[in-house]
């Protein structure tokens, strides 16, 4: 009689498990709101289209740790079980027109995600991920609220020591520091009148789709259609390897700014009964 195992890179949660489990979930449902994010659900599954141009064509995420669906009808449509939230929820922000709505929209997913990755002691190829998402403003405000959030998160849930990095960019590479949780964001480089280029997240990147990587310009999405950009000048290149990546004192005149900024958008005139 055959043996049958749940799948290799998955686990099953058992009783004993679940408690702790549904304790995180509530956790993190209860702090995304009072942040004022809310809720959304996307599909385990989007166009591989929808990824490509999240996390780009040419990523070890592309590559070799994608899910593909084998298609079952004629239509030809390639799709993938979602590797990230944050693709999914990009696309549902274009497709229902969030842009319309009061910026910056706040959103929260709790969700499984899966990744072909080799299995290993703490990795998973099926894995749930807490998500939050600011979409709208690029302040150093919202940067300062996620890493509060973050950090508070840990701390609620009883881990001690936890040191929260966000890594999204900010136009003159300003590090910040909350509630002792340090935070280095890389700088980035103005896109120039003659190139076009910005260095983002570590990358550089080209607003008609493409990305520079050792030495070569790739396109990163399938629905450009502009011919492929000039490499960004070793001028440009240099300007990025010698900015160095200031601090911030978290007492500050510049951290308390984006605290305060922080407040008012936490606790709009027209918000009652929300309370940390």
């Amino acid at each position: 009689m055959p043996t049958f195992r749940a799948p290799r890179g998955t686990r099953d949660l058992l009783p004993p498990e679940t408690a702790t489990w549904t304790r995180l979930e509530r956790l993190a449902s209860d702090l995304a709101a009072r942040y004022g994010y809310r809720r959304i659900e996307t599909p385990m599954f989007e166009l591989t289209d929808v990824f490509e141009r999240g996390v780009g064509e040419v990523t070890d995420i592309m590559e070799k740790e994608l899910f593909r669906l084998a298609p079952r009808t004629e239509d030809g449509e390639a799709w993938a079980l979602r590797p990230e939230p944050t693709a999914g929820i990009a696309r549902a922000y274009v497709q229902h027109g969030m842009q319309t709505w009061p910026q910056p929209v706040k959103l929260s997913e709790i969700g499984a995600m899966f990744r072909y990755d080799r299995p290993q002691a703490g990795r998973y190829r099926q894995f749930w991920q807490f998500d939050i998402e600011a979409i709208g403003d690029a302040g150093p405000a919202i940067d300062a609220e996620i890493i509060e959030l973050g950090s508070r998160f840990y701390r609620e849930a009883g881990l001690e020591g936890v040191v929260v990095h966000d890594l999204r960019a900010t136009t003159d590479g300003r590090a910040v520091t909350i509630d002792g949780i340090a935070a280095t964001l890389p700088a980035v480089a103005p896109a120039t009148s003659g190139e076009g280029w910005s260095y983002v997240k570590g990358e550089w990147v080209h607003p008609d789709g493409y990305k520079y990587v050792k030495g070569q310009v790739i396109r990163t999405g399938t629905q450009t259609h502009k011919s492929p950009p000039k490499p960004p000048s070793k001028a440009l290149l240099d300007s990025v390897k010698a900015k160095p990546t200031p601090t911030i004192d978290p007492n500050s005149a510049a951290a308390k700014a984006a605290e305060k900024e922080r407040n008012l958008r936490r606790y709009p005139a027209s918000q009652t009964g929300t309370h940390l």
